[in-house]
């Protein structure tokens, strides 16, 4: 409904009464309860003429983290089909259980697929750390979703793509989900997955699915881009598998590879002018902010994706954390030379400032402080290391 509509709407109710909420448009009550809802945990009573709008919106998401209010949801859905008529968006999940270390109970994939076929309205499906069955429920629920119509979105631990259909498939851990991969791997009918457009893998698994994994993204005609989720792990040997696949399939034309870190630069002292700034006193080393260190999963390392991304294939956009944080402009000097420098003279702007050479000395030891004092800042150098340096090594 539009602002002058709604306004129209208002400007009709007679003036002379008492305008009360029970006098304004359907639609108007609808959107006040649309709002009203965002974030209440426990809605307020209410009277029984208002109910219906209240209803609307209670139901049209549900959140459920225990197994007790799983099984109280589907009984009151499927005593009242009136309310489940209401439903678009459900989540699932029973990570408080993982997190805790307890072994999740199995979900009965009856469940789902009684929701894919009775939640009519259902648009955005999510489900976390269920159970290591959750692969092959997704299989049946792809079965019943429509080749055409309104667009269905299925989500497992990760975000959801504004595709037609899109599919996340990601392990928490080992120990929570550890055939989470046969499960999806596994395909012997690639009609289950003919109109995928969007896939997220994550999890170390991908780099040992070996020929399952080329097999499994080969058997996607309708697949247009690909995601590879933080953790999980794309080798330097993986990645130019992935690349050569890519050239050859039809429809592929998106990468992304958010799988590791390389190493971030921060701000140097030298271009601040060497001056002390207050905002790394509590900073590693008194660093300035924004300096990063390489983070690899196992087997990756910033030469070897650089290596394999220079030869991807035209046409192919490549995105993501990997190739924006290799695309950084270099410094001169390798990032770790670099990062040891700046250690250096961030810990020796804070000793100035403080009249207090203690943790340059622990850090860098006492000759190896000497000299950089010496080199930088010959004054500072001769008040507190000159008079030492002249007397020589005290007697042991």
């Amino acid at each position: 409904m539009t602002k002058e509509n709604l306004v129209s709407s208002l400007s009709s109710i007679d003036s002379s009464a008492s305008v009360t909420i029970l006098s304004l448009p359907n639609e108007l009550l609808d959107e006040i309860f649309r709002h009203a809802h965002r974030g209440r945990a426990t809605p307020a009573p209410i009277c029984r003429a208002l109910y219906p709008f209240q209803q609307k919106h209670l139901y049209r998401e549900i959140c459920v983290d225990s197994f007790d209010r799983l099984a109280e949801v589907w009984d009151a859905l499927k005593a009242n089909k009136r309310l489940a008529s209401l439903v678009e968006r459900l989540t699932i999940s029973m990570a408080d259980y993982a997190a805790a270390g307890v072994a999740t109970r199995s979900v009965a994939r009856d469940m789902f697929i009684w929701a894919i076929l009775n939640l009519q309205h259902l648009r955005r499906l999510r489900l976390e750390h269920v159970d290591s069955e959750v692969i092959e429920i997704c299989h049946q629920i792809v079965r019943h979703l429509p080749s055409h119509g309104p667009s269905r979105r299925l989500l497992l631990e990760a975000v959801v793509s504004p595709d037609d259909l899109a599919l996340s498939l990601t392990s928490a851990t080992d120990e929570f989900w550890p055939d989470a991969w046969p499960f999806a791997l596994q395909i012997r009918d690639s009609g289950r997955f003919r109109s995928l457009k969007r896939l997220e893998l994550g999890g170390a698994a991908c780099a040992h699915a070996g020929s399952a994994l080329f097999m499994f993204l080969n058997s996607l005609p309708a697949l247009e881009h690909l995601v590879f989720l933080a953790g999980s792990t794309v080798t330097d040997y993986l990645l130019p598998g992935i690349l050569d696949l890519a050239a050859r399939h039809h429809t592929l034309r998106r990468l992304t590879l958010d799988h590791g870190r390389p190493e971030r630069y921060g701000a140097a002292w030298a271009d601040v002018g060497f001056v002390w700034r207050e905002d790394a006193r509590f900073e590693p080393f008194h660093l300035l902010p924004g300096w990063l260190g390489p983070v690899w999963p196992k087997d990756c390392s910033s030469h070897g994706q650089r290596a394999a991304l220079e030869r991807a294939p035209p046409g192919l956009r490549i995105d993501g954390e990997v190739p924006a944080r290799l695309d950084a402009p270099p410094r001169d000097a390798s990032w770790h030379e670099a990062f040891f420098e700046e250690t250096k003279w961030g810990t020796f702007l804070f000793c100035r400032h403080e009249d207090d050479f203690t943790e340059l000395r622990k850090y860098l030891g006492e000759q190896q402080a000497s000299d950089f004092v010496r080199e930088v800042d010959i004054e500072t150098w001769r008040k507190e290391f000159g008079e030492r340096a002249a007397e020589g090594p005290s007697p042991s």
